[in-house]
């Protein structure tokens, strides 16, 4: 599944610059398979796209990406409700591999969430952490 249009802008914000064929421009997502645009970099495909235009990885992509950049790693997780009338989401944000954790709570990110909805909160928490300037 891909990041919706707010967790793709403060990607890119914040430096994610990977070539992805599905991408928001103006604000829809879109699919372009080719682009005069790219160029190699250390072997990957990349191009940094113009200001209407923002890559849309999929989360697990920019999961991986915080996680080999910046050392963050966000945990999704599940509990049933008291009355064990379903489960409801939150997700653990480890900002530094091997150190401490933040935990979020569905009240924190929203209700009716599933998987995808806690990790794309989680990605956009995650986002919030980075400081480029001292990258």
């Amino acid at each position: 599944m891909e990041v919706s249009y707010k967790v793709a802008q403060l990607a890119k914000e914040k430096g994610y610059f990977i070539w992805h064929s599905k991408r928001y421009v103006n604000g829809k997502l879109t699919y372009s398979p080719t682009s005069k645009y790219i160029i190699a970099v250390e072997g990957k495909r990349m191009v940094k796209p113009d200001q209407q235009q923002i890559f849309a990885p999929l989360q697990s992509e920019l999961q991986t990406w915080l996680r080999d950049t910046y050392k963050i790693h966000i945990e999704p997780q599940y509990s049933f409700k008291s009355d064990y009338s379903g489960v409801e989401w939150w997700f653990y944000l480890y900002p530094q591999i091997g150190g401490g954790r933040i935990k979020f709570f569905p009240d924190e990110i929203g209700n009716d969430l599933n998987y995808e909805g806690a990790l794309e909160a989680g990605l956009f928490e995650a986002l919030k952490l980075i400081n480029i300037e001292t990258k």
